[in-house]
């Protein structure tokens, strides 16, 4: 084959690639975008509920259903996991999906009200997905939340919250860095399970 040939042969190969991919990663985007889409939806008509018990229940499931609590918890242990013993690593586990379901709870049980509408979904390098998504409250004030979702056996969970811009894991790791530096592992469990309950 020719150099001209060559290099035709190349470009209609790359442009069968672009092709045959393309799709794929826009199913993946509107799949992403409808997951947000009715998971935000299922939010909001929760925290539209009367205050008590039942939505307390009702909102604990939607976000051990919805969140990836596991790989949350590892991302924002961070290296520190490298170190922990199994036994430490369960109990983390436990007072961590204990102190974001009830930090969440509390952050979340005012707001009654708010619309919900979803925007662009941005692939990420890592088969993640950004979605954007903006929150309005009943003064019409409108909040920018990016949703970071992954595949997960068919389905996605939600690994990042960004509300206008400030990632809620990153956050959260650096709290957690500063709190093992001064106490260990162990004294981050202790605040964690001590969180949950004055909450």
């Amino acid at each position: 084959m020719n150099l001209p040939m060559f290099r035709l042969a190349r470009v209609l190969a790359l442009g069968f690639l672009v092709l045959s991919t393309a799709p794929a990663a826009a199913d993946v985007s509107q799949d992403a975008q409808t997951f947000v889409s009715d998971n935000g939806d299922r939010m909001i008509a929760i925290l539209d509920e009367p205050a008590g018990a039942e939505r307390s229940e009702h909102f604990y499931n939607w976000l051990r259903e919805v969140f990836a609590l596991d790989k949350l918890a590892e991302l924002a242990l961070g290296p520190y996991r490298q170190n922990a013993s199994d036994e430490q690593l369960a109990e983390y586990n436990q007072a961590f999906a204990d102190y974001i379901v009830t930090t969440y709870l509390t952050r979340f049980n005012a707001f009654t009200g708010y619309s919900f509408q979803v925007g662009q979904a941005k692939p990420m390098n890592n088969n993640d997905v950004a979605v954007r998504t903006t929150i309005t409250d009943q003064s019409g004030k409108p909040i920018i939340v990016d949703f970071r979702v992954r595949p997960t056996g068919g389905s996605f969970q939600v690994i990042d919250v960004v509300v206008e811009g400030l990632s809620m894991l990153k956050t959260q790791r650096d709290e957690f860095s500063a709190v093992i530096q001064r106490k260990g592992l162990d004294g981050l469990i202790a605040s964690l399970q001590e969180s949950s309950l004055s909450q």
